[in-house]
């Protein structure tokens, strides 16, 4: 096997062969082994019968035009509470009981939904841990 940078491996695809990571899922209707690619359209149905599989990909675009460090924060900021507040209303859940099973405040979870607090990674992981992600994809993009 040959040695490849990994921004060259994630060109096209979405995991990097090198290190033999690939995320799959077995249809719970049909029985299909397939594999989860982040980037199509009907990431959540099964290719062959088309049912659910049973989760959601969610995108969060970062900012991509030049911005100042306070511009880019409060955009930053606003994307996750927005993100973070759909996720817990989705699933039902207030913000007591998100703060309770993440072991933080529901004020934190209040003002971070609201944009007003940026979390650190390690809080925005056990929110959302709370919430019910059980993975985070990242997506690398070639340097020019």
């Amino acid at each position: 096997m040959t040695s490849q940078n990994p921004a060259q491996c994630l060109r096209d695809t979405w995991w990097i062969p090198n290190e033999g990571y690939m995320d799959t899922i077995q249809c719970s209707r049909c029985g299909l082994h397939q594999f989860i690619f982040i980037t199509s359209g009907d990431a959540a149905r099964c290719k062959r019968c088309h049912s659910s599989r049973g989760f959601s990909i969610i995108a969060l675009p970062l900012p991509s035009t030049p911005l100042t460090l306070d511009q880019m924060d409060a955009q930053i900021r606003t994307a996750v509470g927005v993100l973070v507040q759909k996720l817990r209303k989705r699933q039902n859940l207030t913000q007591h009981w998100v703060g309770l099973h993440s072991r933080t405040h529901a004020s934190e979870v209040s003002r971070a939904e609201r944009g007003a607090r940026i979390l650190s990674l390690s809080s925005l992981v056990r929110i959302v841990k709370a919430i019910g992600i059980d993975g985070v994809y990242l997506r690398l993009r070639d340097l020019p």
